[in-house]
This record gives C-alpha cells, structure tokens and sequence, in this order.
C-alpha cells in the first residue's frame, strides 16, 4: 500500500490543485463583475459591447493572464515530472477523446463564471464563460497538441519552430506580467510576496528555456567566458546609468539570473529533462501500440 502511495504525482497534483485554488478565487471575483455588468445592462447592450465596441481590457486582460499563467504551469510540470502515473495522465488524456472531453465538462461546471455565463442564455457572455473557465487552457493545449498529426509533412516544421517560439516568449510574458502586478501593488507588506514570485519567475524562465538548443549559447559562453563577462558587465552598465529604464533594466536582470542559473545547473536539468522525454516516448508508444489493437 505504502509502495503504491509512493508512486502517485503528489507534487504534481498540490502544484495543479494550487493552480486550480487561485484560478477559483479570481472566478469568483470575476462572476460578481460579471453578475452586475449582467444586471445592469442589457442583453443587447452587452452583444453591443463584444461585437461592436470591441472587448474591454478589464474583461480579456485577466482571461489572457489566466490562461498563459495556467499554460506555464501545466508545460513545466509537463517537461520535468518523471512520475509515470501522471505522464500516463496526461497521455490517456489525449489519446482518449471522450475521457478529455467529460473532463472539459467537469472542469467547466465547476467554474462559477460559466455557470452564470451560461444563466444568460447569451452567447457572447457563454463565449466569455468557456474562456474564463478552468477547461479553457488545457483546451487549448490539447487542441494545439493535436494539431501536429493534422499537418503536412512541410508544415510540421513551422510547427516546431512556432513551438520554439512559444517556449520563448510564456516565460518572459509570465515574467512581465509579475513586473507589473508588483509595481501596482508595491508596498511595505507585499515585498516578501514580490521576492518569491521573482524566484517563481525565474525558476519558469529556467525551467522553459533551458533545451538542447540554448545548450549551443552556453557553450559559447563557457568557451569566451572573459569576453561573455565583459559584456554581460557593460550591459548592465548601460542599463543602470545610461538606459534608465524600469522594464530593460528588469529584463537584463531577469535574463542575467535566469542565465546564472541555466550554467549552474545545466547538467543536471538536461539530464532530467532527458529522462523526462524518454518517458514521454515510451509512454505515447504505449498508448500508439494499444489504440492500434
């Protein structure tokens, strides 16, 4: 009994009930904006307002933070976890479309603002209820998974290279976002908050960043580590007393940590990030081998 317990993803189950917890909370908060924008307005002023005067940034700001917030953390656990119950998750998931979908269905009754969304019986504010919803990002992920054996042979490569992209910039958006949350609410109470989501940050930056191919620029930089030195030293010179800009100088700080760390750690995150991947091959020729039945 003990060996089995041992065996279930519990990192990754508190990481996704965290997750699942916060992205609750700012639906509860959402659904009673939503609740007096639906009370005071009319259903022909609010079809008005998302067709016509185009969505308020109070309304897709929070969906767009949520969803590339949530598609952050599902990615990372994807990319490290080397519990194979959870990679079998995962899998099982894509490979069985009805299991997905009554997921979807759970997670989405569960979300208060598609439940008052849906009370509307207006279709832009449903519209707006799916998106908010805690299905909404993993829909997208899986939807964009499988997209990849809907392509062309040619077209496979844009894919890659889309993927490469999209690994590039989550972890700067995320990071961006953090920068900006905490210059809203800066003050004395919230500082040690701002210090651990500086770390969460970089440890996401890290984490996305670090692949075979970033290995190249870290070997370049072992190789001129003097010269790399120099001018990792005038960037930040010239940032601090020449630029004087609040987001540079944040980014050349964030990029700068999230390289230390890269370099310290290189070896043993690529090292798990091979076993990672070698569970992610054995586990879809699993899940191949046995639909192919």
């Amino acid at each position: 009994m003990f060996d089995k317990l041992k065996k279930l993803p519990v990192i990754e189950m508190v990481s996704i009930g965290l997750l699942f917890f916060i992205m609750l909370f700012y639906n509860v908060v959402f659904v009673i904006m939503l609740g007096n924008i639906l009370f005071e307005d009319s259903s022909q002023n609010i079809i008005n307002n998302f067709f016509i005067e185009g969505f308020d940034i109070i309304i897709c700001l929070p969906i767009a933070i949520q969803t590339i917030i949530s598609i952050c953390i599902y990615l990372i656990l994807y990319k490290v976890s080397l519990n194979k119950f959870f990679i079998h998750i995962i899998y099982g998931l894509k490979f069985y479309t009805i299991v997905r979908r009554l997921l979807y269905f759970l997670l989405m009754f569960i979300s208060p603002v598609f439940l008052v969304s849906i009370s509307s019986f207006i279709l832009p504010v449903i519209l707006l209820g799916i998106c908010y919803s805690l299905a909404f990002p993993l829909i997208l992920l899986y939807a964009y998974w499988g997209l990849e054996n809907r392509l062309p042979h040619r077209m496979k490569k844009i894919y890659k290279g889309i993927n490469t992209l999209l690994s590039i910039v989550l972890p700067f958006f995320v990071a961006g976002f953090v920068y900006y949350f905490n210059n809203q609410s800066s003050s004395a109470d919230t500082r040690v908050l701002e210090l651990a989501l500086y770390i969460v940050v970089v440890l996401i930056g890290t984490l996305l960043l670090l692949t075979e191919k970033s290995k190249i620029l870290l070997e370049k930089i072992k190789k001129y580590k003097w010269h790399s030195f120099l001018l990792w030293v005038s960037v930040i010179y010239a940032t601090l007393w020449g630029l004087r800009n609040e987001w540079v100088t944040y980014y050349v700080l964030y990029i700068s940590a999230v390289l230390l760390l890269m370099l310290i750690f290189e070896k043993p995150l690529l090292s798990w990030r091979a076993k990672n991947e070698e569970l992610h091959r054995e586990t879809e020729e699993y899940y191949k081998s046995k639909i192919q039945q």
